[in-house]
């Protein structure tokens, strides 16, 4: 994950709202995709927190898949107990042989990061329930733990 920094607020609301637009416009123009036995669980609302090695502070993420293959996630991260900055990601997902998650990050903050330039992230789930996720960045090593939560839910202020 690449954080972008010293973002002003009206370039984060415009982010926020260029996000939004984009993540709506990907539900209608995602394909749907053939889906494993457990990715049906994967779709939903989702939230962490995780420590991670080049980020001071904890890293906080609302993670939604869906079912057609797209995917929307907010990071925030916290310093002091404050928090000092929010990142939008937008996406596509795919699970394979139930174990493996590939995210394909196409869009940062609102910004499609061009043609034919994408992010990929690879996660291995180690637990996986209706309720709680658990899964190892495969890169990284970086381990995330989320429970599920509905889908209005919003960082607490």
């Amino acid at each position: 994950m690449k954080i972008q920094r010293n973002i002003s607020k009206r370039q984060f609301i415009l982010s926020v709202f260029v996000s939004i637009i984009l993540f709506f416009m990907s539900i209608g123009l995602a394909y749907p995709q053939k889906m494993d036995n457990d990715a049906n669980k994967l779709i939903g609302t989702w939230f962490g927190t995780h420590k991670q090695s080049d980020v001071e502070g904890d890293i906080q993420t609302i993670s939604t898949p869906y079912s057609n293959g797209a995917f929307f996630i907010k990071f925030r991260v916290i310093q002091n107990n404050r928090p000092v900055l929010e990142q939008n990601e937008l996406g596509t997902w795919k699970l394979k042989d139930n174990r493996q998650i590939t995210i394909i990050t196409t869009h940062i903050n609102g910004q499609h990061l061009g043609k034919d330039k994408y992010i990929t992230d690879n996660y291995v789930i180690r637990k996986l329930t209706d309720s709680e996720q658990d899964c190892d960045h495969v890169e990284t090593g970086t381990k995330f733990k989320y429970i599920r939560v509905n889908d209005q839910f919003k960082f607490q202020q």
